[in-house]
């Protein structure tokens, strides 16, 4: 099944989110969860954009880390560790 094209607003709010956490820390969707379903981003659309921070430098998997999943319906599945790498550059409002 063909996946769909990235939401343009949801990568803009996702970067925001993660500008939260400091370069060097480490992060997962545990960390971010609350703050993404405050800026609405979709469960569904959340791997993808984790994917896509990888892929552009803003994150870096931690090698073999996982943590359970703290997520309601996750039934503790793992989840991947990354370590923040750099902040976004300004983003106009």
């Amino acid at each position: 099944m063909p996946r769909n094209a990235m939401n343009p607003q949801h990568w803009t709010d996702f970067l925001r989110v993660l500008d939260t956490v400091p370069a060097g820390h480490h992060v997962s969707s545990n960390v971010l969860r609350d703050l993404l379903a405050a800026a609405d981003i979709p469960e569904k659309s959340r791997g993808g954009l984790f994917s896509q921070a990888v892929n552009q430098g803003y994150l870096r998997p931690v090698a073999n880390r996982y943590e359970a999943s703290t997520g309601e319906t996750a039934n503790r599945a793992p989840v991947r560790l990354y370590r923040r790498t750099k902040q976004q550059q300004a983003v106009a409002a």
